[in-house]
């Protein structure tokens, strides 16, 4: 709800841009169909709805860039090796946590990998301009996009489990912390 009228906001400013017109393949969840349809009406390019985990990964197949917000889809994306850019809005009294918890980053990826490759906007960063800003370079070929895209690959090694279940895999890592 937050982040709707910001994305659609954000497809204005890229167009404005001069980026070609482009499709949005928006993953939804069921239950919320017809938010989303009446929250996108006002959107320059009305995104296609995909409904379920194979028709979502369809999608990222085909994704060029992704504007994202921050969660397990980031660690999805970016597994797909889908360049993209991250957005976070809370409440302001959600956001003041941000003085308690010291994190370099809120996204997946940027701490499996221990460095900021994916641009993430939060709270009042999170607007068209910034977001279509950081948009932009991905959506064609160039070194932010190439960053990223080989970031992905190393985030896809360090994620590997080898022969190993990924239940398997942490059982062992917390079995052999509980022995130390």
């Amino acid at each position: 709800r937050r982040l709707m009228p910001i994305f659609g906001l954000t497809v204005e400013r890229l167009l404005k841009m001069g980026i070609e017109p482009f499709e949005i393949l928006l993953p939804a969840v069921d239950h919320l169909r017809d938010e989303i349809e009446q929250m996108s009406r006002s959107w320059l390019i009305k995104p296609t709805l995909v409904f379920g985990e194979e028709a979502k990964l369809a999608a990222f197949r085909t994704a060029r860039a992704a504007l994202a917000a921050s969660g397990t889809v980031t660690l999805e994306l970016a597994l797909s090796g889908v360049p993209m850019v991250v957005a976070y809005q809370v409440s302001f009294f959600e956001g003041q946590l941000r003085h308690v918890i010291r994190v370099p980053s809120i996204v997946l990826p940027n701490l499996i990998l221990d460095r900021n490759v994916i641009p993430e906007h939060i709270q009042g960063e999170c607007n068209p301009v910034q977001l279509a800003n950081s948009l932009l370079p991905l959506l064609t070929s160039g070194p932010e996009r190439n960053d990223q895209i080989a970031a992905f690959e190393e985030l896809d090694q360090r994620m590997a489990t080898g022969t190993q279940s990924p239940s398997e895999l942490a059982a062992n890592i917390i079995a052999s912390l509980m022995n130390r």
